[in-house]
């Protein structure tokens, strides 16, 4: 499933497209590809997908910062 930034944006100068591909059942996604205008990709695949798993609230918590 390819994705495309509307032409008239800033990523349309820096992404050509997304490219989703999804698991046998539509549940998830499994490979993930970002080509960029000037011919780089970058491909994701997400290996051992957990679907609707809790997730602690303070995964989401972050420290402030003291420097």
């Amino acid at each position: 499933l390819p994705i495309f930034p509307k032409s008239s944006t800033m990523v349309s100068k820096i992404i050509q497209s997304i490219d989703l591909k999804f698991n046998h059942d539509i549940t998830y996604i499994d490979t993930m590809t970002v080509r960029e205008t000037g011919g780089d990709t970058t491909t994701i695949q997400f290996i051992n997908p957990r679907v609707n798993q809790p997730i602690a609230d303070d995964t989401w918590e972050m420290p402030p910062n003291e420097h």
